[in-house]
């Protein structure tokens, strides 16, 4: 009986063993087979080399994130924007800073021309983000057959196709990087922006949290230069998002300016309910409806949630700013704030406190509509206004000198 008892407790080691090593020999069978399947489902856009920033999840999610479209003649401005990002940012660490550029091989060549702005930014590109979409849409999954399909649905009437496609860049950046790297907001920065002095990025940010607003200009005014182009984008809009005409009470233009932050969880429920309107995936509706990304989003935050909407000139109007009845208001502020000689509807002093008060929390501006370089008077009305008023830390949309840089 001993000797039973022996053999039957030297044996259960031996079945174990047998048994590890044959579900060993079935993993180890099946494995090829298991990555051949997923490998042909999953198949990355060609010329995807697998480099960093590609498809890479961060170890650390950062709630706050900074996105920036480019392409390759934007190659220097997109450096700049980062090393005067580096320099003036009192805590650049505070956010992910994520730029989206049209392919892997402009990756790859950005990389090699500027290492160290590549160090501090997580790449996406617009093949990748069309490619992990192609289980809803077959027919668009990579940009040569985006730009086709541009070019069979969009009218250049409406809007130039190389605007549809940076608009893509930034809805499809938006929501990747809310889904994939947890983002909760996300602040938009045209490749040539540049910071004009110091600057918190967790300032800015939580003063958005706090308060969302969206600055809209009434194109009804009958003191607003009517910009017809405007009109087109906002209808094409309410047809992209399945609005009816009610909705439009009056004609407003949604780029103010380009200061532009946004809630990316709306972003991804506007995403989404245009999907469901229409049946179709995201982009098909897109292009055939391509509107700005601030025409889209201002539609519907304005329709769809509580943000507060402020109306221009309406707002400044009840703050007791009245404009001079004898001037004509622009669709975009800056053009009426930023001057050379300082004429415009309202005086030096009345735009200080404007951008002091009531406008205080749009830390960007447009400065393009002046000369680059600057004023030839280079104490001009828009240079003073810029020195004396803290609140403007950011140049927004091709920024070329039109003022002077301080960083103190």
């Amino acid at each position: 009986m001993q000797r039973v008892l022996i053999s039957t407790t030297l044996a259960k080691p031996t079945i174990r063993k047998c048994t590890f090593l044959a579900v060993l020999a079935a993993v180890v069978w099946v494995q090829p087979f298991v990555r051949v399947y997923f490998r042909e489902r999953a198949l990355p856009p060609a010329g995807w080399d697998g480099q960093r920033g590609e498809l890479e999840l961060k170890d650390s999610v950062k709630r706050y994130c900074v996105l920036t479209p480019a392409w390759r003649p934007a190659f220097n401005d997109l450096d700049r924007l980062i090393q005067n990002t580096l320099k003036l940012a009192e805590d650049f660490a505070f956010v992910q800073m994520f730029a989206v550029l049209s392919n892997t091989k402009e990756r790859s060549d950005f990389v090699k021309q500027f290492p160290e702005s590549s160090r501090r930014v997580t790449f996406l590109t617009l093949d990748s983000l069309l490619y992990e979409r192609r289980w809803t849409d077959e027919s668009i999954d990579s940009e040569a057959k985006l730009a086709k399909a541009i070019d069979a649905h969009s009218s250049p009437k409406v809007w130039h196709p190389r605007r549809v496609t940076q608009a893509l860049k930034k809805l499809l950046g938006l929501e990747t990087i809310q889904r994939r790297y947890g983002c909760e907001f996300a602040w938009v920065l045209d490749s040539e922006s540049a910071p004009l002095r110091k600057f918190s990025f967790k300032v800015h940010f939580q003063e958005f949290e706090d308060n969302p607003r969206l600055l809209v200009t009434n194109m009804s005014d009958p003191q607003v230069k009517l910009k017809r182009n405007a009109a087109r984008l906002t209808q094409a809009s309410i047809q992209g998002l399945g609005f009816s005409d009610k909705f439009v009470t009056s004609l407003l233009s949604y780029r103010s300016t380009d200061f532009w932050m946004f809630s990316l969880s709306t972003i991804a429920r506007m995403m989404r309910h245009v999907s469901t309107v229409h049946q179709k995936e995201f982009v098909h509706v897109f292009i055939r409806h391509p509107a700005g990304l601030p025409v889209y989003y201002g539609n519907f935050v304005q329709h769809r949630t509580n943000t507060e909407i402020v109306v221009y000139p309406d707002s400044l109007r009840r703050d007791g700013f009245e404009p001079r009845a004898e001037m004509k208001l622009h669709s975009e502020v800056s053009l009426d704030l930023f001057t050379c000689a300082g004429n415009g509807p309202w005086t030096d002093i009345q735009r200080l406190h404007i951008l002091s008060g009531p406008l205080a929390w749009i830390r960007g501006w447009r400065f393009d509509h002046l000369p680059s370089g600057g004023c030839k008077n280079k104490n001009s009305s828009a240079q003073h206004i810029v020195q004396s008023s803290p609140s403007i830390t950011w140049a927004t949309s091709n920024f070329d000198d039109q003022v002077l840089v301080y960083s103190e």
